[in-house]
């Protein structure tokens, strides 16, 4: 056992967050929200407020319940351990009981919305997800990761009320006795093995006054020897069972920065740490220059795994610029240029700027491809809309000095934004941002991102965001959609059209293939066809490069944007058809007009084919009246109108996931026609 000195070396400052002591900004909303995590209460990929603990009865997944959750009781838990890891955990809930007698222990493995869980005695390696319906083992994997311990540790700092603290340590003692190491649903995918360790030791940097002003205690004792054994445990295991390769790379991004963060908070107090570190930062570097395109897009092609892996670039950079002992305090690009380089720095700067350009007019990210909810640090206030991301903009202008990315989004509490600058640079560097004159949307120009084939074409409050690139991953497909030409529309910073976003993953192959689809997407379907074949080696994630997706025309200007694209997932068929589809963007009038052909490689008599047309309105619309060719659609204080110039329109009931895990009815806009081969919309806002 390690005498106290030895814990103090485990004190000291190692990732340099700057106190929030003496703060109140939202201190109303950090309360209550780590109020609700002092009681077990978690919200997490769209559950809703749940007390999760061991008995809970699920309310069932797409009409599937299982009883497991609800037959298992703490003490049936304990007897499930593995024979080893059982006395271990007792005696930690003895340390647990000392520190807060009314604690009640989580059940880490459960999925609270089915009611499946796994035994804390199968060895990771052989769980299996997507063989039985309803069951999501990203439910127990996300609470793995604790993520929430920063809400709690910011809290902590705000308040002074040690409660928090404790619970921290409650909660990290409880997940070590009941999860022995590589054994049940915590220790599934390294990825989340490693997002654990990184959360684990910022969350050991808000509380270390608390610790060292207890370093006498027993409990604090314990605590930390556990730590640091878990953390090593934590570090060994990721770098054994490096997830490089696989159809998901952000698994690997993930891998590198849980280890750097580990390693920067146990320098010196473990042998490994620095091999971790040497090779976590060897390969961040190289994978800027793989898994990022040349114009800042991250090649999943996926917007939410843009901000995902952005998150796991930027926050080790940060971390080791501030434990390089030549940083002063300020000079973060002088020390990040001698540690990663001018090139890679360029590469950071753009992933940031693909963020300020294509986020819509209050700070949300367009919902193309796959968007699972996933984070790696949550420094922001924790009421803040998963989609938002806004509130990365304001650490970019801190850590490049660059005040474009101050951008005054439509926000109803702008400055909200703002707070992650306090316990990353500073209150003075907050205090200077604020008062600093902000971007103006109507700064914020069309833009085009060549590589992944996305456009944006903007004007004040309307934006207009188009799909027309590759599958993603190096064609491998992974977390792309089929939303080729498909596109977002925004008038008067209001959603008008949307992208349907992401509902599932693993729990249902139905909901994950709907959400997938051409058909849902603001484009067209040729016979009941998909744009891409889903991939048979890879059903719940891959597809094939049929699109091949090209871009004929873009122009800029400050009265008309143009965009005019191709692709060619249809040749496939019979007759072999190409999907041209052209978008102006008339910004004077406020009008939206789109053009779709479909030019027939072998025109021959007798063919015949089914055009289908998709248009998904937001949530909050409404249709306000509605002939053949006409429809007027309101989105509160907002009135569009839709018209087409042959044929007439239909409404469909359709769904929407503004995040994952919530599923919302909504409807759409339909039209269908045989041997279809020209078509015009016009969406325009209603002037009064």
């Amino acid at each position: 056992m390690r005498n106290k000195g030895e814990f103090a070396e485990l004190l000291k400052p190692r990732i340099k967050l700057f106190s929030l002591k003496g703060i109140s900004l939202y201190r109303d909303i950090w309360i209550e929200y780590s109020e609700r995590y002092l009681k077990h209460y978690f919200n997490i990929l769209g559950s809703g407020w749940v007390k999760i603990y061991y008995g809970i009865e699920a309310k069932g997944m797409h009409g599937y319940k299982y009883l497991e959750s609800a037959q298992m009781s703490f003490d049936k838990a304990l007897d499930e351990l593995p024979r080893f890891q059982q006395g271990k955990a007792r005696e930690i809930f003895e340390v647990i009981e000392s520190i807060n007698p009314r604690y009640e222990p989580i059940d880490w493995q459960v999925d609270y919305k089915s009611g499946y869980r796994w035994s804390a005695d199968i060895p990771w390696s052989n769980i299996r997800y997507g063989y039985m319906p309803g069951i999501d083992l990203k439910m127990p994997g996300e609470l793995g990761r604790f993520q929430h311990l920063l809400t709690l540790g910011i809290t902590y700092q705000i308040t002074g009320d040690e409660r928090y603290a404790r619970e921290i340590i409650c909660e990290i003692l409880d997940w070590i006795a009941m999860n022995p190491p590589g054994y049940g649903a915590g220790w599934y995918a390294p990825m989340n093995v490693a997002i654990r360790s990184a959360n684990w030791s910022v969350a050991l940097e808000f509380i270390k006054d608390y610790l060292s002003s207890q370093i006498h205690q027993e409990h604090v004792i314990i605590f930390l020897r556990e730590l640091l054994r878990n953390l090593k445990e934590h570090g060994e295991f990721v770098y054994s069972h490096l997830e490089k390769g696989v159809i998901h790379p952000n698994h690997y991004l993930s891998n590198l920065a849980g280890l750097i963060l580990v390693s920067i908070a146990t320098e010196a107090l473990i042998d490994e740490a620095e091999k971790w570190r040497e090779l976590a930062l060897e390969e961040l570097k190289r994978e800027a220059f793989i898994q990022v395109y040349e114009d800042g897009v991250d090649f999943e092609e996926a917007t939410g795994y843009q901000r995902l892996a952005l998150e796991m670039f930027f926050y080790p950079t940060l971390f080791e610029v501030k434990a390089n002992e030549k940083f002063d305090g300020s000079n973060y690009l002088e020390i990040c240029r001698e540690l990663f380089g001018r090139n890679y720095i360029d590469k950071l700067r753009k992933m940031f700027d693909f963020l300020r350009l294509s986020s819509k007019p209050d700070g949300r990210i367009p919902l193309i491809g796959d968007y699972d909810s996933g984070r790696f640090l949550k420094f922001e206030l924790p009421d803040i809309k998963s989609p938002d991301v806004s509130y990365l903009l304001p650490l970019a202008a801190c850590f490049f000095k660059d005040s474009r990315f101050n951008v005054e989004f439509l926000q109803p509490h702008r400055l909200k934004r703002y707070f992650p600058i306090i316990p990353l640079f500073g209150a003075e560097a907050y205090d200077a941002l604020v008062k600093a004159e902000p971007v103006k949307l109507n700064e914020i120009k069309s833009r085009r991102f060549p590589d992944a084939g996305m456009f944006v074409m903007r004007n004040m409050d309307d934006y207009v965001f188009i799909s027309c690139g590759p599958i993603g991953t190096a064609g491998l497909g992974g977390h792309g959609h089929n939303d080729k030409l498909s596109f977002e529309l925004c008038f008067g910073g209001r959603d008008i059209i949307v992208d349907p976003g992401v509902y599932t993953y693993t729990s249902s192959m139905d909901w994950r293939r709907l959400f997938r689809s051409t058909f849902v997407h603001n484009t067209l379907t040729v016979n009941f066809e998909e744009q891409n074949r889903f991939s048979e080696k890879s059903p719940w994630w891959g597809m094939l490069e049929d699109t091949k997706c090209k871009c004929l025309e873009w122009k800029v200007s400050s009265s008309l944007d143009i965009f005019e694209g191709e692709h060619y997932g249809y040749t496939r068929l019979n007759p072999p058809l190409i999907h041209r589809r052209r978008i102006e963007f008339h910004k004077d009038k406020r009008e939206l007009r789109i053009y779709d052909s479909l030019l027939n490689q072998n025109p021959e008599d007798g063919q015949y084919y089914v055009v289908l047309w998709n248009f998904t309105l937001h949530p909050e619309c409404r249709i306000e009246a509605i002939d053949d060719r006409v429809v007027s659609v309101t989105n509160r204080d907002v009135r569009v109108t839709f018209t087409i110039n042959e044929g007439s329109w239909g409404i469909e009931e359709a769904y929407y996931a503004p995040e994952y895990g919530v599923k919302m009815k909504t409807i759409a806009l339909k039209t269908k026609e045989s041997n279809a081969q020209n078509r015009r919309f016009t969406i325009a806002l209603e002037k009064d």
